[in-house]
Parts: structure tokens; sequence; C-alpha cells
């Protein structure tokens, strides 16, 4: 049926007639009969009344066992399985994008390379998230796609997007810092976080307010190298801390970023072992990465 959600009961009489009662040997065909069945809905508790029309059989007395005509078996209910997401999923439309969808399920294309191939941040990322729910058999529609700028990502924090997530931001204040009032958005979606934050807002305003200072701005890694004798070690070691070698060590340093800025190397020699320590300014980013790469630009 249309809704494919009803269940017909259908229940055919058994009609048995002795073969001596029978003039001509043969049981005489059923008349045809209107039944009113009760159709069950899965999901209506209001009955539909649906009409079967039974079939006339005729069965000769010399073939029929018992001369009788066998119910048929119930037929088995039809249950529909329920949506997990009620949005509906991006659907890919062109005969381009069918294409490469099926390219990169088949895995004649990296998924890693639709953005340089297509140009179009977005568009690759709604294509590769196609193709993922074809291979996975599993629906995306509960993962936002439109509403964000995929350009602003495209080799900066997120690599292969399908998607981005949601999280609520609260706000914490105001803080009362050096002389000035601030408001302080917090993302999260652990409980009681940004309460717990306002009211020690609340305390530091109340007290008058806080003053900062700061002692040092630089971010520091600490590779060890480890030589054949100590007297390698302790050569390395007056190299690096020789003021006229810091620039030449400062332009290799810098080339790992445009941010990323030396600022000091300290050397500790342990038998023949020699531990590094380079401190350098990395922006307004953490800058651990721009870091490890400036001192592996020096190693080298």
């Amino acid at each position: 049926d249309e809704e494919g959600n009803e269940v017909l009961l259908r229940e055919e009489d058994a009609r048995t007639v002795p073969c001596g009662q029978a003039l001509d040997c043969s049981v005489p065909s059923l008349p045809h009969m209107v039944r009113n069945v009760t159709a069950q809905r899965l999901f209506d508790e209001k009955p539909v009344r649906v009409t079967a029309e039974e079939d006339a059989r005729k069965v000769s007395c010399g073939q029929a066992v018992d001369c009788s005509l066998r119910s048929l078996p119930p037929r088995p209910p039809i249950v529909t399985s329920q949506k997990l997401f009620h949005e509906k999923t991006v659907i890919v439309t062109t005969e381009e994008d069918e294409e490469i969808i099926k390219s990169v399920v088949a895995g004649t294309l990296p998924s890693y390379s639709l953005e340089s191939k297509l140009g179009d941040c977005k568009r690759a990322a709604a294509i590769r998230r196609e193709a993922l729910q074809r291979l996975t058999g599993r629906s995306l529609s509960g993962l936002p796609l439109d509403g964000f700028d995929y350009e602003s990502i495209l080799g900066q924090c997120c690599e292969m997007p399908i998607g981005y997530v949601q999280i609520p931001v609260g706000i914490a204040g105001p803080l009362l810092l050096n002389g000035r009032e601030y408001s302080v958005p917090m993302a999260t979606t652990e409980g009681c976080l940004v309460a717990s934050t306002n009211r020690g807002c609340k305390a530091i305003h109340l007290s008058g307010g806080a003053t900062s200072i700061l002692l040092k701005d630089g971010m520091t890694r600490a590779p060890v190298v480890r030589f054949s004798t100590a007297k390698r070690a302790a050569e390395l070691k007056f190299y690096l801390e020789d003021p006229e070698n810091f620039d030449t060590l400062a332009v290799v340093f810098n080339r790992s970023s445009r941010f990323g800025r030396l600022q000091s190397i300290k050397c500790a020699i342990a038998g023949k072992n020699l531990y590094l320590r380079f401190t350098c300014s990395t922006g307004d980013a953490m800058g651990m990465n721009m870091v490890s790469k400036g001192v592996q630009n020096v190693l080298d």
C-alpha cells in the first residue's frame, strides 16, 4: 500500500465437503464473497476497514486428501525504520559532482586533494561528506555544513572537513583588569565553568580589580643532541652561545614561520649530551609547531 505500514490480516474459511454427498464428486466452487477485514495501523490507533475478495477454488475429490481448502499463512508485518535526524541531507545534484563522488568512493581520487582540484572549499566539503555517507552507509545530516567559511581554515587548522560543530558561547564578567573592564567570552560544553569564572570576576571587581605584569613573552623547545665525545658537545655549545653566530642562526630559525622569531639559545652539557633550550616569540598563537620547525631548521 502507499503508506507501507498496514498489515492486512487475511483469513480464509476451511470448508469440508464429504465426497459421498457431492453429486458430481467434486467440491462446488465457493461463491464470490466480500468480507470485511480489519487492518491494523502501526502508527495510528484508528482502525481502517478494507475489503479482500476471496478466491474461488475448485478441488477434485480424487485429488483432494480431505476435500478442504487450507488457510493461507498470515503475512508478516511491515516495519518502517525511524529517521535519526530531521534535517535534510546535503544532496549533490550536478553530474560532474556525481562523477567526482564515485571516484572518491572507488579510491581513484584522494579525498584530501578535492580543495586543490576543485578550487571551492565548500563544494569539496560537500562532496567529501557525500562520499563518506555512501562508504559508511550512515547519515551525516545531524552535522551542519552550511553557514561556515571553509576558505578560512584551508591550510590553517583543519584538513578534509565534512562540516562543523557548534559550541555554545557564554559570557563572564565584567573583569576589572588594569583599570579596564573586560567581558570574557567562553566557548565550552562544561557545566558551571562560565558560572564559576563569572563569580571570580565579581570577586575581583568587588576587591578593586586586578593588576597584571608581563615578565616575559616566549615559547621554548628543548631538544637534546648526543655526541660521541664530550669535546664535540662542548664545541657546539660554544658555537651556539657565541653572540656573533646568533644572527645567522636566527635567519635559519625564522624561515619556519611569519611570526616565529628566535630570542635566545641556552645550552647545558651532561657528559656526551648537549641540552639545548630555544626561546622564540610566536605572535598571538601558542606556537609549539612553529618553534619545533624552527629548531629542526637549526639542527639540520
